[in-house]
């Protein structure tokens, strides 16, 4: 990988990591989920930084290219990101009935409040 590219990349990376710090800081993104995008960051800018550690990790997991286990990563990495997906939506899923439910309840107690209020008329 040539240098201009390798300093695009870091660049790219860090622009990505004060991002994700800027929206925790403004409480725009959960800290528990951030942890997993500073998590993939941070092993990018490794992986950038120092190249041969992905042949070194490559020999381990006995790939025979170090393409194969970048794409192996980046099927890892969509699988975290499915999972986050899902938590996501089942969060979003529970919100929405707690949303319809207060809403009703609401409406209940404006109703009491009417009613209440023509009796002392």
């Amino acid at each position: 990988m040539s240098m201009k590219m390798r300093l695009c990349i870091i660049i790219l990376i860090i622009f990505a990591l004060v991002s994700v710090i800027y929206l925790v800081k403004r409480n725009k993104l959960n800290l528990k989920y951030s942890l997993v995008w500073i998590a993939l960051l941070i092993m990018g800018f490794v992986c950038v930084i120092f190249p041969q550690l992905i042949v070194f990790v490559n020999k381990i997991f006995g790939f025979q290219l170090p393409s194969n286990l970048i794409f192996a990563g980046m099927i890892f990495i969509l699988f975290i990101l499915f999972i986050i997906a899902l938590s996501l939506t089942v969060i979003v899923s529970s919100m929405a009935t707690r949303t319809r439910l207060l809403l009703q309840e609401v409406s209940l107690l404006k109703e009491r409040v009417r009613i209440l209020e023509n009796e002392k008329r």
